[in-house]
């Protein structure tokens, strides 16, 4: 299953969700976001692409570490 029915929806929501993070001052430098779960198909992957793309284009350093 997908969150959205069009890719637009989905690149507005991470958007959004980016902006949020930013304004609380969770990005700033040093911050260390985790995305994980417990059942290994939940799509940590998915969300993981999708909000560094959104957190690369507010003009923002990301570096992804997967340990799975």
């Amino acid at each position: 299953p997908y969150l959205f029915r069009r890719p637009y929806q989905s690149r507005m929501f991470f958007r959004q969700f980016a902006l949020q993070l930013n304004i609380k001052g969770w990005l700033s430098a040093g911050s260390v976001v985790v995305v994980s779960s417990y059942d290994p198909k939940e799509g940590k992957r998915f969300l993981t692409r999708a909000l560094t793309t959104a957190i690369e284009n507010l003009g923002k350093s990301v570096l992804v570490v997967d340990v799975d």
